[in-house]
């Protein structure tokens, strides 16, 4: 690389990479004069908690249909070239919030899980979330809103999302709003593939939850372990 200190003189440098980070390398200092002046390093810095949250892997827990829904589900988002996080059809009943990635929350976690009774749950038709933030199928389940507030009560996360706690909303993510993704458009397809849905919603009992991971920003959640229910007289 070479730059003109602005009195005739250059400079000349060379850089290496060393684990993809740049560092100066040679200087050829022969011909510098007194108004030449080196590029400024700036010392290395701290990763943030923040910015290492963000790269970090993240986790949720969930609920998912049976096989031939979700196949459904896959080849509706695959004829519509959908690629967001929501690849794994699933049922939120512990978001990420305080589920760190080193999982020292997983014992109690997997705890909360054996101590509950089955899901019963109901899959109706398609609808968009108000704040446009989501395509899904809804989702009718009081069993999935007792086990969110079971986990939430044994996790004790020292932050949560405003969507959890009592009030949260049990669906089933089609597609996540994304720059390009025509949610209405979507909603208007997802009436026609999933009217037999709206018409009379699935029923099924779901036996265990499964832990999910994604390992990055611009990864999808895929299944890690699966964690058995208890027995139908748990509480």
């Amino acid at each position: 690389m070479r730059w003109s200190t602005g009195s005739g003189v250059w400079v000349t440098s060379k850089l290496y990479l060393t684990s993809g980070l740049e560092r100066p390398g040679r200087l050829d200092t022969r011909r510098l004069g007194r108004r030449a002046r080196l590029p400024h390093v700036s010392p290395k810095k701290p990763l943030s908690a923040h910015f290492l949250a963000r790269v970090s892997p993240s986790y949720l827990l969930a609920v998912l249909p049976p096989p031939a829904l979700a196949a459904r589900i896959a080849a509706f988002r695959e004829g519509h070239a959908l690629r967001d996080a929501a690849a794994t059809p699933h049922i939120t009943v512990k978001a990420r919030s305080g589920l760190s990635p080193d999982l020292d929350w997983a014992a109690t976690a997997r705890a909360a899980v054996a101590g509950h009774a089955p899901v019963q749950v109901q899959v109706g038709g398609p609808a968009v979330f108000r704040n446009g933030t989501a395509l899904y199928l809804s989702v009718h389940s009081a069993d999935a809103v007792a086990l969110h507030l079971a986990l939430l009560s044994a996790l004790r996360p020292a932050q949560r999302f405003g969507y959890e706690g009592a009030h949260m909303t049990p669906h089933l993510s089609v597609a996540l709003a994304r720059r390009g993704t025509d949610l209405s458009a979507l909603l208007d397809a997802a009436r026609v593939a999933f009217a037999d849905l709206t018409a009379a919603p699935l029923a099924f009992t779901a036996h265990e939850v499964a832990l999910l991971r994604k390992s990055g920003p611009g990864g999808v959640y895929l299944p890690l372990e699966h964690w058995p229910l208890g027995e139908s007289g748990a509480t």
